[in-house]
């Protein structure tokens, strides 16, 4: 079994594998270096951090004529849009401005929430409908238009390595980017990769989980409002930002874990449930062939959680009291 860690995305990445048989020492040094080529490639298309990345250069592009994105960028681009359509808009790339507004990008944190009408003047650039794709072309439907894929990037990255490692005939792997998995084939001696999801709650370890279950052949995101965010006059303003208000979103969805065939799928799904809330969004994922999700809410007794039926069966960790429900 290899073990293969490294830093990508402003987070770290994980990879174990089961390597063909016939693999060499050397073999395990050359697939970490292709790992960490394939995932600077993914930050130097899509990466908002990187001023001279394909999208930062799209979004400097102050222009409703054809920008010539790089194919893989197009593509991503392609599926959030896609993604937005099915969540009826909940998951948008276009939340750049107000994504900076409120200070969870490169221009750093707030301590106080930004007047409305400021908000409101954000608000006016965004819109998924205001990006489109045409083949590997980009274009805007208003010149001030800002794309943010970070919601759905670290996906995208592992699913990419989940296709290098395919490449290069390993016979299984869980590859891991920031929390968001995807596994391919069995351990040895048959058993299935195990994964966990972390308690959402602020004070909690980073090892400490709320639920642990067997992923095999999918990939698993999930989402939270527990670990990034700010607060102001006892009020915490979560990172996930609501489209049709500018606003953080203000529930009691607390974490969704979404369970779908490839990675950047489940990423995006999973920041658009906590936008959507657990009623809405458990419709939403009911409706999609292969996907499942779990629901996380926190209520003055304690957590309750709710899942769609075809999702793994898991091992709970949740203090009490908490309740679940599955329909």
């Amino acid at each position: 079994m290899w073990k293969l860690a490294g830093k990508t995305m402003g987070t770290t990445y994980s990879v174990v594998a089961v390597p063909a048989t016939s693999s060499s020492e050397s073999d395990r040094a050359a697939l970490h270096r292709a790992i960490d080529a394939v995932l600077e490639q993914v930050n130097d298309d899509m990466s908002t951090w990187r001023k001279d990345s394909d999208l930062s250069k799209f979004n400097a592009h102050q222009a409703t004529t054809p920008y010539a994105a790089r194919p893989s960028t197009a593509k991503v681009v392609q599926l959030s849009l896609d993604l937005a359509d099915k969540t009826d808009g909940a998951f948008d790339v276009t939340l750049g401005p107000l994504i900076r507004l409120w200070g969870f990008d490169r221009d750093g944190r707030r301590q106080a929430p930004p007047d409305d009408d400021v908000v409101q003047n954000a608000r006016a650039r965004v819109g998924w409908k205001k990006v489109r794709v045409e083949g590997t072309t980009l274009r805007k439907t208003r010149p001030d238009v800002d794309v943010n894929l970070s919601g759905v990037a670290k996906g995208y990255g592992v699913d990419e390595v989940v296709r290098l490692l395919q490449q290069r005939g390993v016979k299984a792997a869980l590859v891991e980017i920031g929390g968001e998995v995807r596994s391919f084939g069995r351990k040895e001696g048959g058993k299935s990769f195990t994964v966990g999801i972390s308690l959402p709650d602020a004070t909690a370890k980073v090892s400490e989980m709320s639920h642990a279950l067997p992923l095999d052949d999918k990939a698993m995101a999930t989402s939270g409002d527990y670990r990034n965010f700010f607060e102001s006059n006892n009020k915490r303003y979560s990172h996930i930002i609501d489209p049709t208000t500018g606003n953080p979103v203000d529930h009691d969805l607390v974490s969704a874990s979404v369970v779908a065939p490839d990675c950047a799928t489940a990423d995006g799904l999973a920041t658009a449930m906590l936008v959507m809330g657990p009623t809405k969004g458990k419709a939403v994922l009911e409706s999609l062939d292969g996907v499942d999700g779990l629901f996380i809410r926190k209520t003055k007794d304690g957590f309750v959680v709710d899942k769609t039926a075809g999702f793994p069966k898991t091992h709970d960790f949740l203090p009490a009291p908490s309740r679940t429900s599955a329909q």
